[in-house]
């Protein structure tokens, strides 16, 4: 008579850790897909807009305002925050622009190697070292060997571009910004996370693409006070608009969903999964945009990348 209830509770418990599990990992393919199409989509504003100080503005402005009238007007125009997460969210509204500016005005003055690194290597190592540091998350080998195989996927990419290793200051200065600003900027979504609700999720990034919004706004109207009119023509076209609405809700909803992921999965986990991830994704997706032959040493570090992904999939227990 006591062992079918105790059966009957077994197989829900286990049912219950089943979803959780289905639903973690859908939270972790949902993040990578939607960050990954939202930077494919800023290349291809970046195409079509160039990288003018006018097309910076406008995209950051389009993109948060997009995002932040969109998610205000879905919460009902009322949103929930404590006195921790407003300033986090006004620190990361403001750090997120002046993040995407450097990020685009970098792209033009040095390899995109050693950019891409900059940031995923900030992105990986700063909010890793909290959480095992201040959270006191385990330290594993499979989570070790993973991050040193993220590093080690860039290795080849360095190699090939060994001729062009010699950098203007400037591009030195905007990578090192890149690694801290991106990994800064993810630490403190788990700063966040740790002072919320799960429910809250589409409150925080509301807020802070609200102070984004603000951000990107000063910035346009600082570079329409005197535009060239040759790149206001080129910026101001239906289809640079429909790029930047797209770009923003795609990282909008992918940051609703990284933002929840983050009450599920450690910090040393989370980061370097979605980081690495997504720089696999982009990477093939422009391969198979712009119809370009990958050479051995791209093919490499994508198959480096994939390794260290599976690691670190193998510590995702609930």
């Amino acid at each position: 008579m006591i062992l079918f209830p105790l059966f009957i509770g077994g197989r829900g418990d286990f049912f219950a850790w089943k979803v959780k599990k289905v639903i973690t990992v859908l939270l972790v393919l949902g993040t990578i897909g939607l960050y990954s199409f939202s930077t494919l989509t800023i290349k291809a504003y970046q195409m079509s807009a160039g990288q003018g100080h006018l097309s910076i503005s406008f995209l950051n402005f389009i993109y948060a305002g997009s995002v932040f009238l969109s998610f205000i007007a879905a919460k009902g125009f009322q949103l929930h925050y404590t006195d921790i997460t407003l300033m986090l969210a006004i620190v990361f509204g403001v750090g997120l622009i002046v993040y995407n500016s450097i990020k685009v005005k970098a792209a033009s003055c040095g390899p995109m190697s050693i950019l891409s690194m900059s940031y995923v290597i900030g992105g990986v190592t700063i909010p890793s070292l909290y959480g095992l540091i201040f959270l006191k998350e385990p330290i594993i080998l499979h989570k070790i060997l993973g991050i040193l195989l993220i590093f080690l996927s860039f290795v080849p990419l360095l190699l090939k571009s060994r001729k062009q290793m010699v950098f203007k200051p400037k591009f030195l200065i905007f990578c090192f910004l890149l690694l801290v600003l991106n990994g800064t900027l993810m630490t403190m979504s788990k700063i966040a996370q740790l002072n919320s609700d799960s429910k809250y999720s589409m409150d925080y990034v509301t807020l802070y693409f609200f102070f984004a919004f603000l951000s990107a706004g000063f910035l346009l109207a600082k570079n329409l006070h005197l535009p060239d009119q040759q790149e206001l023509q080129k910026t101001m076209t239906l289809r640079n608009f429909a790029y930047a609405i797209a770009s923003g809700l795609l990282n909008g909803i992918g940051s609703v969903l990284n933002y929840m992921l983050s009450f599920r999965i450690p910090a040393s986990v989370q980061f370097p999964l979605t980081q690495s991830s997504m720089l696999v994704v982009v990477t093939v997706m422009s391969l198979i945009l712009y119809q370009e032959k990958p050479d051995k040493a791209t093919v490499l570090s994508l198959l480096i990348s994939i390794a260290s992904i599976v690691l670190i999939l193998s510590l995702i227990h609930i």
